[in-house]
């Protein structure tokens, strides 16, 4: 496998503090984000799915995450941050000023040929941490607890982009010392060569689906459809087809359009208004 860095330049570059993202870039293939996060999650936790916009109106990237360094979660009755991962957390009281430390510890190799997002902290921050930064009014009792934040650091990201229909298969190795950087670069390694043989997996199998259909002649080459499709015969022919054209020049953005995207497939359509 193809991976930006070798062992031995990794090994150059691998200083106590620097995050080094290794990566390799595999050919796309037609399954949705969806479809892909649902089949590499198996039972993994804390894992994500994210998209990415250009100029606010084009979805290019789809991000899923698959393994965290740490998870950073700050509960309802507690005041401090905990952590579980590899990662220690620096000893400040104030929880912000402690993420803004722990991210000022650790400086990310820069590539500038990879997507926006490859490392860095990923989740949410509820609202209960405004009473950490003004004085309110106590709180109603609550029916249910959830954290006031919760956060990944981000090792192994799975990036899909969808301009270029390819596939980032991406590790970072958040160096510590050198006695441990030979295995974290080999864990990383194998991280990516485990999640190549996964993708290759899934797309073997749709592959396989698509040539049973194929050879079975389930469609003909023209096909006039006259009554509403069930599902199962939607995805079917979302599914066995390049792209779904819209010719109409009378209608505008509709369902046909959205349900080939929903399953997957690529949408040609006029710039009717």
């Amino acid at each position: 496998m193809d991976l930006n860095f070798d062992l031995v330049n990794f090994l150059k570059l691998a200083k106590p503090g620097r995050v080094i993202p290794l990566y390799t870039r595999l050919f796309g293939n037609s399954e949705s984000p969806l479809a892909l996060y649902e089949k590499l999650v198996k039972g993994r936790t804390n894992t994500f799915l994210l998209e990415s916009a250009e100029q606010g109106i084009w979805s290019r990237f789809s991000f899923i995450g698959l393994a965290s360094q740490a998870t950073i979660t700050q509960r309802q009755d507690e005041l401090g941050l905990r952590i579980v991962g590899e990662v220690t957390l620096p000893d400040i009281a104030d929880s912000l000023e402690a993420l803004k430390s722990l991210i000022s510890m650790w400086q990310v190799e820069q590539d500038e040929s990879l997507p926006p997002l490859t490392s860095g902290l990923v989740g949410f921050f509820s609202w209960d941490l405004i009473r950490q930064i003004e004085a309110l009014p106590q709180a109603k009792p609550r029916s249910y607890q959830h954290p006031i934040l919760q956060l990944q650091l981000v090792r192994d990201l799975v990036v899909i982009d969808h301009l270029e229909n390819s596939i980032w298969l991406i590790s970072n190795v958040y160096c510590l010392d050198e006695e441990t950087n030979q295995k974290q670069y080999e864990m990383a390694t194998a991280a990516i060569e485990e999640l190549s043989k996964e993708i290759e997996a899934t797309a073997n199998a749709l592959q396989r689906g698509l040539g049973k259909w194929k050879h079975q002649h389930y469609y003909k080459q023209n096909n006039l459809i006259v009554s509403n499709l069930s599902r199962n015969e939607l995805l079917r022919l979302h599914t066995t087809c390049h792209c779904f054209v819209s010719a109409s020049f009378g209608e505008g953005w509709g369902i046909p359009a959205f349900d080939a995207y929903a399953m997957g497939n690529r949408v040609i359509h006029n710039m009717t208004d």
